[in-house]
């Protein structure tokens, strides 16, 4: 809507005086008051709907009513002045506020329901205050739908924020009660902020108090927008920040996004400002109603690479310090320095730079207090252009008592480039969409809870995520499904005897970790999917990390020790995702938890419940500690990781029940566990090809409950195992039939008893406990074997049937197996088939690496088969392979391979041989891209796969101007990358990739060139013109590149090879944040082999992806052929980088 001047038509204008005589008198300002002059008056609005009283909002009523309020403030009926010395004063003088009538026959209250704050509501309804000295004006204009908007302009030198709510209760009381208003008076002697004499400013003092802004003339445009936080999300955050203000988390959130928004360097010192009021600060304090202005501008500061290191419990801990510290010497210092510093009334121009931002809230204030005898405002807000850099927090309605939603509203300028990201970074943050805390049904225990030494083994494992996927009942469907009334009010039932699930993990006096017992609650998280269904994940490998991403809930603050999301599917099915602590708890005692929620909600009060053991001083050490060495032979104290960058790929088996009882057989009947894990072991160790003399080791958790003595109550609830673990040589384990190996693994269970047991625990008592969790992966050497077979897995059921799948939602390190049922079990229906989770390579070991090529047919249980292929690429670039995977195929298909058609390779590679002497011409040189610079960077990396759609690349193209795919896509990679890594402006960064040369030499090189033809181009920008520049710009910058290479950049770049010094190992580390590069497998002939059984279903890299890498390949066959013509986009980035950069992604597509 954009508004004319004749939409609002003033009516009249009068000055409305006190009703009674009032003190006439000049009124002394303070110093806060002076500071305030150059904010001029505050223009605010009100929206009222008729509620169809035939005197709604009667002017006669109303200015009655202001008559009576002005008689105890006065000083809004007077006008600014100066004294004899120049000191600008209120004159007291009873002459009357301005109130003026105005009338729109065009304009309705519904009109400005979802309006930003804006200069333009100013210029409808906010009176224009001639003269200005007049300390007040009101304009009241009545619209078309018989509403009212109410706009107010009171002159900040006079009061604040606080002392203008308190008139707008007192008149709109005066209005509404008449005679039988309470009215609270106004306290009006300012000399209780005077400054002291001589005025003193304590150094100390002054660092918390931020003197002055310091405004820009940057021309940059800014953009303004009003952001809801929900309720829910507001006391997520409250929790998350340790507690803290709603205020002071909320401001930690702003300022952590807009830093990591604005891409500041990282050693730019940024600043949070912000009005505290000092009324309760002062000695001794102010009066409740002192009428004025009362507070002073706090701030809290960091560098640019703490404010995005720290998280925002330690942000929020900062502006709570700043807060933490306002007394009465802070106060008095701020008035002291205000008062010795010259006072410039005019108002400030241009923005706040990057580096400052600003946050004033309305939050708590008594916005809709306003009722004038016709029922509280629809709306209020600011009528008010705001200034780049500015934040305001305000409640989005009444208080929730009067039926208000609890939300806040946060309204937001910033330079308009950064808006976006902005924006999307505090969605993310914003999280979950809905959250709550279950809390106990009924008191419970309130203590310490003292963690034994298998507790405290286990800090280090951190939340432990599984998933439950639950159908609908087919043809009937519960009206009720997961109706999350019913599944709260059991939890909280289930919560009382389960009660450290309430708790959170914290520390004792001797700095000993232990669960704080306070009934606080469990985190409850609903959220709902329009897309994903149950049936999505029927072959999602158990251990995918992507169902932790989905499914799992943060947990925040991570010392909380259960969190819950249920999770509403498009197919009507349910993901329930859980995250308990293993500091609390192991598996058994998790399930024993889900068994007595899940019969609590199908049951009620008829539900058969075992009660938990709490009591874990039965795993207390010995006093002194004893570890016996015989019984230390058999415990496997710690793993040792490495950091190896070696790919591998998760895999998962399925043994039949059959199979299972044939391995049991084989072994002398020993158990499925150990029958499974001498077969995973022995296979293992083949797999590797260790050295004869190393030795290998199977390590694996083991239930104690049974072992010590006595043994241990059968519900025990906490961690009850230890790990155990077989040790051989390399050279026994390929010897020994596997009857053997199984008995070495079911040699050391039968070694458990209660002085292993006790032994274990004694070594973990006496080391220290590294709570951190650990990184890289097991060496081949070693094998974890964990099971959960048997665990009542599938007896999660809330009273909708027991879940259709269970699984573990976690990436399995290198080295660990999971054993666990497929299904509920035999008796249920079960198919007692066995799951085995593994880390598998699909493509061959090449030895000798010599070997130029290498290929793997794996024959799959479903009937398929997995062809993996190692092709050294010295032989051979991309072309050239997928060239003789086309001849093989064909000769394949064809049979007798007579009939197929082939394309003969040509093998002489002497045609880009470099030139005698070498000759590198720098101008070529400049588009070259020779080397790349690894970082050995410990940062950990993620990799996400995007699918671009056929629309979207089509649409990427148009928008840069025709270019190929492949500049479109790296592109928009190159720039989104940049912005979500926040590089310094004048960091340069470079986008390389390798381009295929065989068009490029003169003359051009054979058709079947066989060999590797391409070399590698860059492009380069710094990262504000890549913030700066539009895609299609960025494109150019990609296809300049490859425009410019010719014969002459060909040849420089070969003899440039050919000079330096080849280093044939592989490189380590990743690239660091400035590089990208860009290798496009887009238009090779992926799916051409068919090897007479049909095309491939799928083609994938099988390889870790190096971070700073990008690979784009075709999703699927041509479209030609029946494929979708979508593009993937496999990306490697830093962990910390990649929600921002997939945000961005999306964001542009």
């Amino acid at each position: 809507m954009a508004p004319s001047s004749s939409e609002v038509q003033v009516v009249e204008s009068f000055l409305v005086a006190p009703r009674e005589g009032t003190p006439t008198k000049r009124l002394w300002l303070s110093p806060l008051d002076l500071d305030c002059v150059q904010n001029g008056h505050t223009p605010t609005v009100y929206f009222y709907r008729h509620d169809a009283a035939a005197d709604f909002f009667d002017l006669a009523r109303l200015k009655a009513s202001m008559a009576k309020a002005l008689v105890p403030f006065y000083p809004l009926a007077g006008r600014l002045g100066v004294d004899k010395d120049g000191r600008i004063e209120i004159c007291c003088n009873g002459e009357g506020a301005l109130f003026v009538v105005a009338r729109s026959d065009e304009l309705a209250v519904d009109d400005f329901a979802h309006v930003k704050t804006s200069s333009e509501l100013k210029r409808l309804f906010v009176p224009c205050v001639e003269p200005p000295s007049i300390m007040m004006a009101i304009q009241v204009t009545f619209l078309k739908c018989g509403g009212v908007a109410l706009g107010t302009a009171l002159h900040h030198a006079a009061i604040d924020g606080l002392s203008a709510f308190h008139f707008f209760q007192a008149w709109s009381a005066f209005s509404r009660d008449g005679a039988n208003a309470a009215v609270d008076l106004p306290f009006h002697d300012r000399t209780l902020l005077r400054a002291r004499s001589p005025p003193v400013v304590d150094p100390a003092a002054a660092a918390v108090f931020c003197s002055k802004l310091d405004f820009s003339g940057s021309p940059e445009p800014t953009a303004t927008e009003v952001l809801t936080v929900t309720r829910d999300q507001v006391a997520s955050l409250k929790r998350i920040c340790g507690g803290v203000s709603a205020f002071a988390a909320l401001s930690a959130l702003v300022w952590k996004c807009a830093c990591a928004a604005r891409r500041l360097p990282p050693d730019a010192q940024t600043r949070v400002s912000f009005p505290a009021n000092v009324r309760r600060s002062t000695r001794p304090p102010l009066p409740d109603r002192y009428f004025g202005n009362a507070f002073i501008n706090l701030a809290a500061t960091a560098a640019a690479r703490e404010v995005a290191a720290e998280d925002i419990a330690s942000m929020a801990g900062r502006i709570r310090g700043a807060i933490g510290r306002m007394d009465d010497e802070v106060v008095r210092s701020a008035i002291d320095c205000i008062e010795l510093a010259d006072v410039d009334g005019r108002p400030p121009s241009g923005i706040l730079p990057e580096t400052e931002l600003r946050v004033i809230s309305w939050l708590g204030m008594p916005l809709y207090d306003a009722d004038f005898g016709w029922g509280k405002p629809s709306a209020f807000t600011r009528a008010e252009w705001v200034r780049g850099g500015y934040v305001y927090l305000m409640n989005d309605g009444p208080p929730v008592v009067d039926g208000g939603s609890g939300d806040v509203l946060v309204v937001v300028s910033m330079e308009a480039a950064n808006m976006k990201v902005f924006e999307q970074l505090l969605s993310a943050k914003l999280w979950p969409p809905k959250s709550f805390l279950v809390a106990p049904s009924e008191a419970t225990p309130t203590k310490g809870l003292w963690l034994s030494p298998l507790d405290l083994d286990c800090v280090q494992n951190g939340h432990t995520p599984t998933v439950y996927f639950y159908r609908q009942r087919p043809g009937n469907p519960a009206a009720d499904f997961f109706d999350l009334a019913r599944l709260k009010a059991a939890m909280a039932k289930a919560l009382v005897p389960f009660y450290p699930l309430a708790g959170h993990l914290g520390v004792d006096n001797n700095g000993r970790i232990e669960i704080c017992c306070n009934g606080e609650g469990a985190l409850f998280v609903v959220a709902r999917s329009d897309e994903l269904a149950v049936d999505d994940f029927n072959d999602v490998e158990p251990s995918s990390s992507e169902l932790k991403r989905l499914f799992v809930p943060r947990v925040e603050p991570p010392s909380m020790v259960m969190a819950i999301q249920v999770t509403f599917l498009n197919c009507g099915g349910v993901a329930l995702g859980t995250a308990l602590h293993h500091a609390a708890i192991d598996g058994l005692s998790a399930f024993h938890f889900f068994q007595t929620w899940s019969a609590l909600s199908r049951d009620g009060d008829g539900a058969a419940v075992e009660l938990p053991f709490h009591d874990r001083t039965l795993l207390r050490p010995r006093s002194p500690p004893v570890v016996d060495p015989d019984a230390f032979s058999v415990f496997c104290p710690k793993l040792d990781f490495a950091n190896s960058t070696e790919t591998a790929a998760t895999q998962v088996f399925t043994v039949s029940r059959d199979q299972v009882a044939s391995l049991k057989r084989l072994c002398g009947g020993a158990s499925a566990f150990a029958a499974l894990s001498a077969l995973v072991w022995q296979c293992a160790c083949a797999a590797r090809r260790l050295p004869p003399d190393a030795q290998v080791r199977v390590s694996f958790p083991a239930n104690v409950r049974r072992s010590t003595s006595p043994p241990l109550p059968e519900r025990y609830f906490g961690n009850a195992f230890i790990n155990l673990a077989a040790t051989a040589a390399a050279r026994e384990l390929a010897a020994e039939a596997l009857a053997s190996v199984a008995a070495r693994i079911r040699g050391a269970i039968r070694r458990l008893d209660d002085e292993v047991v006790r032994t274990a625990i004694d070594h973990i008592e006496l080391v220290d406990v590294d709570g951190r969790p650990p990184s890289g992966i097991l060496p081949e050497t070693e094998l974890r074997v964990i099971s959960w077979l048997n665990m009542p897995l599938y007896d999660a059921d809330f009273g909708w049937g027991r879940p259709s799948a269970f699984t573990l939602a976690e990436w399995v390190r290198g080295g660990y197996v999971y054993l666990m049922n497929d299904g509920p079990p035999v008796v249920d229906g079960g198919s007692g088939d066995v799951l085995v989770v593994v880390k598998r390579l699909f493509v061959p070991p090449v030895e000798p690496p010599s070997i130029v090529m290498a290929i793997q047919v794996t024959f799959l249980n479903c009937g398929g088969v997995a062809l993996g292929t190692a092709l050294h690429h010295a032989a051979i670039d991309g072309l050239s392979a997928f060239h003789f995977f086309q001849t093989w195929s064909a000769l394949s298909r064809s049979r007798d391979g007579d009939g197929a058609a082939v394309e003969l390779p040509f093998h002489d590679r002497t045609l880009v041989r470099p030139r005698s002497p070498p000759v590198v011409d720098p101008d070529a040189l400049s588009v070259f891209c020779p080397k790349l610079d690894f970082s050995g960077s410990t940062e950990p990396t993620a990799t996400e796969v995007f699918t671009i759609t056929r629309d979207q690349v089509a649409s990427l193209k148009r928008l840069c101007g025709g270019v190929s795919a492949f500049a479109a896509l790296s592109a928009l990679v190159w720039q989104c990358a940049c912005a979500a890594r926040r590089l310094p402006p004048d960091a340069q960064a470079r986008v390389s990739f390798p381009a295929n040369v065989r068009r490029s030499t003169s003359p051009p090189l054979p058709d079947r060139y066989f060999g590797n033809a391409f070399i590698n181009l860059a492009a380069t920008a710094a990262a504000r013109e890549l913030a700066g520049e539009d895609l299609a710009s960025v494109a150019g910058r990609i296809r300049g590149a490859m425009e410019r290479m010719d014969d002459v950049v060909v040849r420089s770049v070969i003899d440039y090879i050919e000079l330096a010094d080849v280093d044939g190992r592989p490189p380590s580390g990743i690239l660091p944040e400035t590089e990208l590069r860009v290798i496009s497998w887009l238009g090779m002939p992926l799916y051409d082999a068919d090897f007479w059984w049909g095309k491939p279903s799928a083609f994938s890299r099988a390889e870790w992806v190096r971070g700073g890498y990008v690979y784009l390949m075709s999703d699927g066959p041509p479209v030609a052929d029946g494929g979708s013509g979508d593009v993937l986009v496999v990306v490697s980035m830093e962990a910390a980088n990649m929600k921002a950069f997939e945000q961005l992604l999306y964001a542009k597509l």
